[in-house]
């Protein structure tokens, strides 16, 4: 099996950046703003099939209510 994501990327991922300052090494910055493009990328998915009707302006301010940081802790801290 290849591994396309190398341990040491999950452990920048799992890096904060005042830890990374503090402990030398990379932050997961850059990482999380890949996540944030992907999750965007999926949620404009779901919403392009599910709001069939409705033009990109509509679909936008969906993607926008639904992909921001108050409604993602949210749905975070219930998850656990």
């Amino acid at each position: 099996m290849i591994n396309l994501f190398p341990i040491k990327h999950y452990k920048i991922a799992l890096s904060h950046r005042s830890y990374a300052e503090e402990n030398g090494g990379e932050n997961n910055e850059r990482l999380e703003f890949l996540g944030d493009s992907v999750l965007q990328l999926c949620v404009t998915e779901l919403l392009i099939d599910e709001l069939k009707e409705k033009d990109e302006g509509v679909l936008s301010q969906a993607r926008h209510q639904l992909v921001n940081n108050t409604l993602l802790a949210e749905i975070a801290l219930s998850i656990g």
